[in-house]
């Protein structure tokens, strides 16, 4: 475990440089990534409509967007988007689907190839596993930026929420997290 510190400690600066330009990146492409989350809002709301019987008196509290660790052993890197009416795992009237964010995991393997420049200047033996868990830190940074962006792009398209004819609660909380884990937070929703 001390040897992966090291190492990561040894890509730092990297990581740092390289989240500027992951975020200039989904900044430069702002439209398509913002289009594809509301195509999946769309596609969320019209499921959760079918969920939502018009006697209920559950109303939508939720949009929740899980980062799914098996994705990473996988290579798919897909995350949950979700609306649910209480606790999101729990909801049995929840809508959800597996999503990669546009652009976010673009350019992964030219990344690593990066990483492992950096390190080879400063370690002589590198084994495959100690790769993979520095990945999973990069893919972790990458995952936080989509964390910095999601309440600002649900906020812009509330409307898509607040216009459907769904029960919806006076606020819809942003929530984020790994799936299964306690999520947190990151925004809020305001229907007027």
């Amino acid at each position: 475990m001390e040897r992966i510190e090291k190492m990561k400690d040894n890509i730092q600066e990297y990581r740092v440089r390289r989240a500027e330009t992951k975020r200039d990146y989904l900044t430069k492409y702002k439209t398509k990534v913002e289009t594809d989350f509301v195509e999946q809002l769309k596609i969320l709301v019209r499921n959760q409509r079918y969920n939502q019987t018009d006697t209920s008196d559950r109303k939508l509290s939720n949009l929740f967007m899980c980062r799914l660790k098996s994705s990473e052993y996988t290579g798919s890197y897909e995350s949950i988007l979700g609306l649910s009416c209480s606790q999101p795992y729990l909801d049995d009237q929840k809508s959800q689907l597996y999503w990669r964010p546009p652009y976010l995991y673009d350019n992964l393997d030219k990344d690593m190839g990066e990483v492992e420049k950096y390190l080879r200047k400063n370690f002589i033996r590198i084994e495959k596993y100690e790769l993979f868990r520095l990945q999973q830190q990069l893919l972790y940074d990458d995952w936080q930026i989509w964390e910095s962006i999601i309440p600002e792009l649900a906020e812009r398209n509330r409307e898509v929420i607040t216009h459907s004819p769904l029960h919806i609660n006076d606020e819809i909380l942003v929530v984020s997290g790994d799936y299964m884990e306690r999520l947190k937070v990151i925004g809020y929703i305001k229907v007027e």
